[in-house]
């Protein structure tokens, strides 16, 4: 038998057979425990649902049973608990010999690529030595050209124990032999059951795909993304600390309600996998008697616990005779949780039939063209390339944000330490690229990218010659719908930080960071300038100031006053009022020495300062208040924030430029 095996090995065996062959009767035996524990089982004598023991070795090793219904009519639940199994125990009865469901569950553990398993011939009690090698014989034909054609077969009696000592040996053999999971990594778990139990709340079980269940985990159930807590994880019953890859696990869940969870969903580690509606695939179709798999044909699709319905895409071809295999895709109505390598199953829509499976190559973002037969080609080397060359090709996938080090990880089905690696690879190479913090996308899409935005920013400055630049906003949507906000954002700071684009405020111009007017222009604006410096705080129009300096006509004088505005030079107040940027602060400058000496303005203290008409009294007094100067009390102003914090009006800096942004209604009065 060997040394004893660590008690943290975990191992999976599910049972596969027809309906009433003695499945449940044989767990039973083995282990002790009753997997029929629905009373409508009770009743019938044939199990509907998943049933779940443990079975504890000699060796000190626990194997966690699954035991799976037969009736044809519960397939879907038999697949709900075949994904994760290490190996199988067929279980056949000697007075029936092989069956439709025990042709149909070997086809689903061939899908599903379980090679390891063994026999046992159940009810031999009922039958003569003649019956039982009749039996044997039956099943030996039916393995036969198939990866399963050298499992053990042992004779058994769930009645007398006849068989049961040496099933065993048999069964912890295969145990030991089956090759440890390993921990680490995200968590991934497909939900096969979800209930309520009393001081737990809502609780989840399945066989652990990946990574480790702590208690105090953080979590994501997908699809759609509904954030949990590990309340408590339980093994076997047991309350521990923390489950492994490999072991059937309970989970109690705080945060959702067992109505917002079913049979299908997966608890995952928040952000390292995503749900996906389209699949590339490595698909084979089931054996000799069955028929072909057909272009666009509608199927039912299994991974781990759940269903969806969809179609399959062939590339150059229009059918997948059985036992053929090729690459496809499949295009699902329901989004389901598929990483690189995971095996599935596919059955008819009508007939319910096993019709193939295989394994997940990637889950895709966008469909294939039949007619693109370079697509095949491209999946077949997606399939079988490099880490490297399975990164790049996620990546050409054009991500909408850059895809994370753990994210690529869990679409490539490629560890984390080897993910880094190749980065590094295709970084020298020239071949990917970061988006900043963190976040990878292919070198070619990262300068179509750069390119979009430099020859946008070159556009926009084109249009409008006297605006610093485009508005960070306007980036942002020319990318709408295929990059997100923060990725253009990330984008965008390679190209500042190298010089390329100037930010002010947010703005960004391309080439030289200072935005100077042409000769004719600069000689209008100091014109402009001297005819409202001479005006006083009684200023012409604004139409009739920028004739008065020879602006052009149209839209180039407004674009000017953009530019002024922009620049500090100039403050366009309520009523298109144009005032310098001197006057206003020589305004501010005397408001506040009124205000320090008397603690108010009145009427007659503003009209002294200012000499003005009430049609320049209401926009002017509005500015003060609006940059917190002076605040409106009755029919006079007292100190606003800025005076009231100790700050000082008029100090030299420059005033808010563009229109002033006054807070209430217009002034009658000061």
């Amino acid at each position: 038998m060997g040394a004893p095996v660590s008690a943290e090995r975990h191992v999976i065996m599910g049972t596969a057979g027809h309906v009433d062959h003695g499945k449940t009767a044989l767990v039973r035996l083995l282990t002790g425990i009753d997997t029929d524990r629905l009373k409508e089982e009770q009743e019938r004598g044939i199990s509907i649902e998943l049933g779940f023991a443990h079975l504890d070795l000699p060796s000190g090793l626990r194997v966690g049973v699954v035991d799976v219904p037969g009736h044809e009519r519960f397939v879907k639940h038999m697949l709900a608990g075949a994904g994760g199994i290490d190996f199988v125990l067929l279980v056949v009865a000697a007075d029936e010999g092989v069956m439709p469901q025990t042709v149909e569950h070997l086809q689903i553990v061939e899908m599903l690529g379980v090679e390891r398993g063994l026999v046992a011939l159940t009810k031999v009690d009922l039958v003569e030595p003649e019956m039982r090698e009749l039996a044997a014989l039956d099943v030996r034909e039916i393995l036969s050209g198939t990866p399963f054609a050298e499992w053990p077969l042992h004779p058994v009696s769930a009645l007398t124990g006849e068989g049961k000592a040496e099933l065993a040996r048999a069964i912890e053999e295969l145990a030991i032999a089956v090759e440890a999971r390993t921990g680490a990594g995200p968590m991934r778990l497909p939900i096969d059951r979800v209930f309520v139990m009393e001081g737990f709340g809502t609780v989840v079980t399945g066989t652990l795909w990946q990574g480790t269940a702590r208690e105090g985990d953080q979590v994501t159930v997908l699809p759609g993304a509904r954030p949990a807590r590990v309340r408590q994880v339980q093994v076997h019953g047991r309350k521990v600390q923390a489950a492994a890859a490999g072991q059937r696990v309970a989970l109690a869940l705080h945060g959702l309600d067992k109505n917002e969870i079913a049979r299908g969903d997966w608890v995952t580690t928040p952000g390292a996998f995503r749900e996906a509606s389209i699949l590339d695939v490595r698909l084979r179709a089931v054996g000799p008697g069955e028929r072909t798999i057909a272009q666009r044909e509608r199927v039912r699709f299994h991974l781990g616990a759940s269903e969806a319905f969809g179609r399959v895409t062939f590339f150059g071809r229009d059918e997948l005779e059985p036992g053929e295999d090729d690459v496809a895709q499949l295009r699902l109505e329901t989004p389901v949780v598929a990483a690189r390598g995971d095996r599935f199953v596919i059955r008819r829509y009508s007939p319910v039939r096993t019709a193939g499976g295989g394994q997940v190559i990637e889950a895709a973002t966008q469909k294939r063209r039949r007619s693109d037969v370079a697509a095949a080609q491209a999946l077949t080397a997606l399939e079988r390339g490099s880490a490297a060359e399975r990164i790049a090709a996620a990546l050409a996938g054009r991500p909408a944000v850059g895809l994370t080090v753990e994210e690529i990880a869990a679409r490539t089905g490629t560890a984390g330490a080897e993910v880094e690696s190749a980065l590094a690879e295709l970084v020298a190479r020239g071949e990917a690229a970061e988006l900043g913090r963190a976040r990878y996308v292919s070198a070619a899409y990262r300068e179509e990218i750069r390119t979009e935005i430099e020859t946008a920013a070159r556009d926009y400055q084109g249009r409008y010659p006297l605006r610093h630049g485009i508005q960070r906003g306007e980036l942002r949507s020319r990318f709408a719908g295929r990059l997100k906000p923060e990725a253009v954002d990330a984008a965008i700071e390679p190209l500042v930080a190298g010089g390329v684009l100037h930010p002010r405020e947010d703005r960004l111009r391309l080439g030289s960071p200072v935005l100077a007017l042409p000769p004719r222009l600069r000689a209008v604006a100091d014109r402009l300038r001297e005819i409202l410096l001479e005006a006083g705080y009684s200023v012409p129009s604004s139409r009739d100031a920028l004739a008065r300096a020879g602006a052009p006509a149209g839209p180039e004088a407004q674009e000017l006053l953009v530019y002024l505005a922009g620049e500090g030079e100039i403050v366009r107040l309520a009523d298109d009022l144009l005032y310098t940027r001197e006057q206003l602060v020589r305004l501010e400058n005397e408001v506040t020495a009124v205000l320090r000496a008397k603690g108010e303005l009145t009427v007659a203290d503003f009209k002294t300062i200012t000499g003005v008409s009430r049609k320049y009294a209401v926009p002017l007094l509005e500015y003060l208040d609006g940059r917190g100067l002076t605040r409106r009390s009755g029919d006079n102003r007292v100190p606003g924030r800025l005076l009231a914090a100790g700050a000082g009006g008029g100090s030299g800096g420059a005033p808010a430029s563009g229109t002033s942004g006054a807070g209430g209604g217009p002034a009658t009065s000061c």
